[in-house]
């Protein structure tokens, strides 16, 4: 055992060799409540005995978790499933006998003995068996069921090695068992059998083939959750699997054309001073002619790379769905810790396990989370901070939208405000409308900025899940003395001194990577 940041206790333990004496501390933390980063055959989840309501909240708080994406329960042998579930069907008990443990997780109807924060309120409750050894004897020496999401900061890459869970979690937690890299890189498949017919609410490493051929019916496949649903499923709703790179999906090349059009795209940004990496089977960044430093040793790999610099990192030698998972989380977190601006990502065929790697793709690729500026009323401050952050933010980045602690919804801007950005910035607010400041709105933002350090306080204090994407803007900007006061009845000449410090202040946190 050695100790990480700030007393982290890190247990190296290995899969092959497994001693009760090293898990033994992690296992009584569990049971008291603590959190324990380990390693299962899929990503490194991040535990809480899930008989502890408190100690399930901390999962959510040292996560930044939105509180209505519900858990996974693990537990150690099938015989314990009735513990946590009730009216279980017998398929389920078909799919346990064919792939537990392993990488499958089954939504049930949950017993009343399950705390309603695991399930997110929810009438079900997810249950999986891990196949990793650690995992299996942790979970025997802990005695008690653990709930766990993936032992990351929500919506970036899943861990997959232990120094993911370093880089993300830290000191937030007790404990980390380092058992080396995980087998299958995706998280576990979720199919839902709390309805009658089973569906498949995210797809892995067990497909819907496998499953059919024990169900002995087709199964279909739901990815996503309406942004109004309660998902049911971890990874259906929330952007997830993102690195803070822009990640943008390529087809394998398949004309000399389609190579030329995806080199010139790379050196497009290469060009501009960006740093490009890309993720590909060997066969399609051979065929690229691009002048990309190999990540053939990624312990070798410069950070950051250069401004300019391409560099290539290849998941196996011809295009593979299982290779191509087993490195695509660990491939963008090293690409991102490289600080590449942009990544190319292969897709590949969505058939197998090919759907469950372009599911996560997708969501890594999706939208980046938008900025959100908040004041109080929406209609001065806040709209003309997002105005000018996307007029000043280079396309690619994440959008700008506002909302307001105190709006009145549907309240124009203001006319000082719209003269002051249409005078000096040629920016038209004249559609703007207020809106009132929702939890949703501040799940789905990758920065929540204030324009005072009162209104940052007052949100800490009311979502301190998401405390660590608060900030005020000047905080944000490296200058965090400098609040923005209300302008609101002031003059023109106050609006527009009002401007050029958002401006000031918007450049600054641009600067910064923000």
């Amino acid at each position: 055992m050695s100790t990480g940041k700030k007393g982290l206790q890190v247990i190296r333990v290995d899969p092959e060799r497994i001693e009760d004496e090293q898990l033994l501390p992690a296992a009584k933390a569990l049971r008291h409540g603590q959190l324990v980063a380990f390693p299962t055959e899929t990503v490194y989840g991040l535990g809480a005995n899930a008989n502890d309501p408190a100690a399930v909240a901390r999962i959510f708080a040292v996560k930044g978790r939105p509180p209505d994406n519900p858990l996974i329960v693990h537990l150690a042998d099938p015989d314990q499933l009735s513990s946590v579930a009730r009216d279980i069907p017998p398929l389920a008990l078909r799919l346990l006998d064919a792939f537990a443990p392993g990488p499958l997780t089954l939504v049930l109807p949950r017993a009343a003995t399950v705390p309603d924060i695991v399930t997110a309120g929810l009438d079900t409750v997810a249950v999986r068996f891990p196949a990793h050894p650690v995992a299996r004897r942790l979970l025997q020496l802990a005695r008690v069921p653990v709930a766990a999401p993936s032992a990351n900061r929500s919506g970036l890459p899943s861990p997959t090695r232990a120094w993911h869970v370093l880089e993300d979690l830290g000191d937030r937690i007790a404990f980390l068992i380092d058992g080396g890299p995980c087998q299958y890189g995706l998280e576990s498949t979720v199919l839902d059998l709390s309805t009658g017919r089973p569906v498949i609410l995210r797809p892995g490493s067990i497909t819907a083939a496998d499953i059919a051929a024990v169900a002995g019916l087709p199964v279909p496949t739901e990815p996503t959750a309406d942004d109004a649903d309660a998902p049911r499923s971890p990874g259906m709703k929330y952007r997830h699997y993102a690195p803070r790179a822009r990640v943008l999906v390529f087809q394998p090349p398949a004309s000399p054309g389609e190579r030329e059009a995806l080199a010139g795209q790379i050196l497009t940004w290469t060009g501009r001073g960006k740093r490009a990496g890309l993720f590909a089977c060997r066969a399609s960044l051979d065929g690229l002619g691009t002048d990309c430093i190999r990540l053939d040793d990624p312990a070798k790999a410069v950070t950051p790379l250069p401004p300019g610099t391409c560099v290539s990192l290849a998941y196996g030698p011809v295009p593979d769905p299982v290779a191509a998972s087993r490195r695509l989380f660990d491939g963008l977190r090293l690409l991102d810790h490289l600080a590449c601006d942009i990544i190319f990502a292969e897709g590949l065929p969505e058939d197998g396990v090919g759907l469950a790697y372009m599911n996560r793709l997708r969501k890594a690729s999706s939208p980046a989370a938008p900025v959100l500026f908040v004041c109080a009323g929406n209609t001065c401050r806040s709209p003309m901070a997002a105005a000018l952050y996307n007029l000043l933010r280079e396309p690619s980045a994440a959008p700008g939208v506002s909302a307001g602690l105190a709006a009145y919804p549907g309240e124009p801007a203001s006319d000082g405000a719209r003269i002051a950005l249409q005078q000096d910035y040629q920016i038209s607010l004249a559609s703007h409308r207020a809106r009132r400041l929702t939890d949703d709105l501040m799940d789905e933002a990758g920065h929540i900025l204030t324009m005072t350090g009162l209104q940052k306080e007052a949100l800490q204090a009311a979502r301190p899940d998401l405390a660590d994407r608060i900030q005020t803007l000047g905080e944000a900007a490296g200058r965090p003395e400098a609040d923005i006061p209300d302008p609101f009845d002031g003059s023109i000449l106050h609006y527009q001194q009002t401007a050029a410090k958002l401006e000031q202040l918007i450049r600054a946190f641009l600067e910064k990577g923000g």
